[in-house]
């Protein structure tokens, strides 16, 4: 959804090229007909549209299950991409933006939302370890049960959701505690520290929970 006709054109050749279906909406009014006659799985949005602002549709549309949401914007400052994520939006991309980043970022949504093929769903298991969900812990592969706090648990959830791709701090950071990251502000490092020593067997060198430099935190599916 963008009323900018050459990012639409570019995005419809390049993602319809690598075995996407795409249909374009050049206004809120037009995305709104679009639904009324079929669902897609992700929406792409752009945030200043000639009939109002994206961002302002983004509760609406969660209320459509199974949707995934992708806001397109010029204003990528942090609180704009926490509010966005607070309000239910999936991901956020900054223009101008590269194809491929958005082709990755389009994969990992589907995967969240389900609209891959089974075999490309994320994995439930990183190194034996598998979330209990119903009583908020990690079961280990001898059994061992590690209790997770509440910011543990978001965090791991957040993580498992795309497995075997970085998350960025702010994203996380907006994620488990609805603020923006700073770079002087280690509070997400320390919550990754405090998971580690629970379920690495060498934390400082771990094996589960990584670091992809310049890039964020990675859970590692198991088989990789």
């Amino acid at each position: 959804v963008d009323d900018d006709c050459r990012v639409s054109a570019l995005l419809h050749q390049y993602l319809e090229a690598h075995g996407l279906r795409v249909d374009i909406a050049p206004t809120i009014q037009a995305m709104w007909c679009r639904l009324e006659a079929h669902r897609p799985a992700v929406i792409l949005l752009a945030d200043g549209l000639p009939d109002g602002n994206g961002l302002a549709e983004v509760p609406r549309l969660r209320q459509h299950d199974g949707v995934g949401i992708i806001m397109l914007t010029m204003d990528a400052a942090p609180d704009r991409r926490c509010l966005g994520l607070d309000l239910g939006a999936d991901d956020y991309i900054a223009k101008p933006f590269h194809l491929a980043e958005v082709r990755s970022r389009l994969h990992a949504v589907l995967r969240r939302v389900g609209h891959l093929r089974p075999e490309e769903t994320p994995p439930h298991s990183f190194g034996g370890w598998t979330l209990d969900d119903l009583q908020g812990c990690l079961v280990g592969p001898a059994g061992k049960r590690v209790t997770l706090t509440d910011k543990e648990l978001r965090l791991w959830r957040e993580l498992a959701q795309s497995p075997g791709e970085p998350i960025d701090r702010d994203r996380l950071s907006c994620r488990i505690r609805s603020l923006p990251w700073e770079p002087d502000n280690r509070a997400i490092d320390v919550l990754i520290s405090r998971l580690r020593a629970r379920i690495e067997r060498m934390p400082r060198l771990p094996e589960i929970i990584v670091t992809v430099r310049t890039k964020g935190y990675m859970l590692v599916p198991d088989g990789r």
